[in-house]
């Protein structure tokens, strides 16, 4: 919980500065590291119930390193927490908004947190505005960098409250 909060206000930070940045590091701890690509992308938060998005948990599913338990257990986890949050459409060609996410347990020795430890899995989490036609100014990516232990759906469950705060905006 203290990391969200830390990564929510760390967004209100951060958000002034450089807001079509092509890669940055967001936030970089023992625990985690943030990087964003691309564009920033937010949305009002009331468009979240309002738009139709589109979110492929198959996807998810079938394109990752987890194991076939693990990988169902984080493919349930982010539909629930996906609906949660945002309309969604059962076809691409409805949404005006397509959700993607990857979560893996990947060792990656080039990104590393302040204590040297290379990261032990990813979860990235992409918004993009439909159609794409520049992914540049249509997607932004957050990924997630975990550091030591790494389980799916604990990930997962840390990473899109962050994800959220940091995507929807209040409505003005």
């Amino acid at each position: 919980m203290r990391f969200c909060k830390f990564c929510s206000v760390l967004f209100f930070i951060v958000l002034p500065c450089s807001l079509g940045a092509a890669a940055e590091v967001v936030l970089s701890n023992d625990e985690s590291q943030v990087h964003s690509d691309f564009a920033r992308m937010a949305v009002a938060d009331s468009e979240a119930k309002e738009q139709a998005f589109y979110f492929d948990v198959n996807g998810l599913v079938e394109r990752t390193t987890l194991s076939g338990k693990e990988a169902e257990d984080v493919g349930k986890a982010a539909n629930e927490l996906v609906r949660s949050v945002f309309r969604l459409t059962p076809t691409k060609s409805d949404a005006k908004y397509i959700i993607q996410m990857r979560v893996d347990r990947l060792t990656n020795y080039a990104i590393r947190n302040p204590r040297r430890m290379p990261s032990s899995g990813p979860v990235m989490i992409s918004l993009c505005r439909l159609p794409i036609n520049d992914v540049a100014s249509d997607c932004g990516n957050l990924t997630f960098f975990y550091f030591g232990a790494f389980r799916g759906v604990d990930a997962l469950q840390k990473t899109f409250p962050v994800w959220t705060a940091m995507t929807l905006r209040p409505a003005q």
